[in-house]
């Protein structure tokens, strides 16, 4: 991005991994080029954060399937194992990513050592509407991480999300806990 006045304006600019197209510096590149013609390849195109694909591109074509690409002996039969988190099978999508008024169920992961805790989900300040709590059991390491979720009220209008981080013991002379990741979805 420093050189952009450097660099001859291109007809063409091919993105891999575009689900990472709205970050600051690839948006800058296409603001200093308006243009060229933007190609963007993804596996990834619905995400749950950072907004949708349709901001950038108008359109989006799919390829074809893992099972196709099976059945033509392009990829080996897999087995595939995995803990399903959320449902996500009933939520609709704007302009290529999940559609965030549908959202009813907060997850997070934390790692390492943590007491036992709660998360309280709340609506413009600490003390406001209570959305949902997500409790957090205590680990002492004997885990690498733990997956939390809970379901959330849905909540109408524009408002400031406060997460307020608990101790039902009332302890504060420890962490309380190592927070990796939030998310919100449906």
């Amino acid at each position: 991005c420093r050189r952009l006045n450097k660099t001859p304006e291109p007809r063409l600019i091919l993105v891999d991994e575009a689900h990472h197209i709205l970050s600051q510096s690839y948006l800058s590149i296409l603001q200093h080029f308006p243009g060229a013609v933007v190609l963007g390849f993804t596996a990834t195109p619905q995400r749950m954060n950072e907004g949708g694909l349709g901001a950038v591109f108008e359109e989006l074509i799919e390829s074809v399937s893992t099972e196709w690409l099976i059945e033509n002996h392009y990829l080996a039969p897999y087995k595939y194992y995995g803990v399903q988190l959320a449902d996500a099978s009933k939520l609709h999508t704007k302009h290529g990513d999940f559609d965030k008024a549908e959202v009813l169920h907060f997850m997070c992961k934390t790692w390492g050592k943590t007491l036992d805790a709660e998360i309280e989900i709340r609506l413009d300040s600490p003390q406001g509407t209570l959305l949902g709590t997500c409790p957090i059991s205590a680990m002492q390491g004997e885990v690498a991480y733990e997956i939390h979720s809970t379901n959330v009220a849905k909540a109408k209008g524009e408002h400031a999300l406060v997460l307020v981080f608990k101790s039902p013991s009332g302890k504060t002379d420890a962490d309380l806990l190592n927070l990796e990741w939030l998310r919100f979805c449906r």
